[in-house]
């Protein structure tokens, strides 16, 4: 691709996080599954290991379909937002999807052999990494905090934006810290590292949203500039 469009279309994805609302948004969601961890421990602990059973399987459809709900609300909520913060102040940018590349059934026999292939090898890693070490490395709130942390470093790669890499640093030093501190095999810790995760990533959003909010104030007349789909 064009250098050019290469930038606008970054530019243009990294306007969607530029006023932090994204990041307070997140940090809501990770509250929230603190929240459920913990209620569905307390029911467990009150009504004995039958109950446990139910409660996993409820936190299973919880943080899956029930995920995918929330994620749809925090956008809306997000956008209802931005209309009376953001778009007032910088205009709406729209980024056009590119069409879907069509594959051939070959292509995509070739795509499903090398997925299954670099899972193999990366499960192969991963086992002889467990023998060296140290059983807390691998426990859950460090996978999550690991795993959660790439996903932000491969988002500030995409957006440009440099706060993405610091969070996700974070991420991995929370995970380590909640399993040096805590049961590291207890459900309870998980619960640990979303609710520290949840306020660093409120913070977060809350610094940048101030930031955004001084270098861009109301214009007098109240209309901002308007931007293009691109």
């Amino acid at each position: 691709m064009n250098p050019d469009i290469d930038k606008m279309a970054q530019r243009t994805r990294r306007y969607w996080y530029e006023d932090g609302l994204v990041e307070i948004a997140a940090g809501g969601v990770f509250l929230w599954g603190t929240t459920v961890i913990l209620v569905s421990a307390a029911i467990a602990a009150v009504l004995g290991a039958p109950a446990a059973l139910v409660v996993a399987a409820g936190l299973i459809f919880l943080t899956t379909v029930g995920a995918m709900t929330v994620a749809k609300g925090v956008r809306r909520a997000v956008n209802a937002v931005k209309n009376r913060v953001t778009y007032p102040r910088t205009g709406y940018v729209a980024y056009r999807a590119p069409k879907a590349i069509k594959r051939s059934p070959a292509g995509m026999i070739g795509l499903a052999i090398l997925t299954v292939a670099g899972s193999v090898i990366v499960a192969a890693g991963l086992g002889v990494l467990a023998r060296r070490l140290p059983d807390w490395a691998l426990s859950m709130p460090v996978s999550e905090g690991v795993l959660f942390g790439l996903l932000l470093a491969l988002l500030g790669y995409r957006l440009g934006l440099a706060r993405f890499y610091v969070l996700a640093a974070l991420s991995a030093l929370v995970g380590a810290g909640v399993a040096l501190t805590t049961d590291p095999y207890n459900l309870l810790s998980a619960a640990v590292y979303f609710g520290a995760m949840g306020i660093v990533l409120i913070g977060s959003g809350g610094l940048a949203l101030r930031d955004y909010l001084r270098q861009n104030p109301l214009p007098a007349d109240g209309d901002a500039d308007e931007y293009e789909e691109v």
